[in-house]
């Protein structure tokens, strides 16, 4: 069986409080934790307002990174 996940890149300063919220874990694909970085599976995405939140705070750290 397949987990639906979304990963999320939030601003560093955001990812204790981030953590703390329900069906959220750290992103660890080397075993090492990426600060800012965080999955949130199906149970955290089932709200469309909770999703939007959570897309908006992805979207608003990715506007202030330096264009590549």
């Amino acid at each position: 069986m397949h987990r639906l996940e979304l990963i999320l890149r939030l601003h560093p300063d955001h990812t204790a409080r981030s953590l703390a919220e329900p069906s959220t874990r750290i992103f660890d694909l080397s075993g090492r934790a990426m600060q800012g970085w965080i999955l949130v599976d199906s149970g955290g995405l089932a709200d469309e307002l909770v999703l939007a939140a959570w897309l908006g705070l992805a979207l608003d750290y990715a506007r202030i990174l330096p264009r590549k």
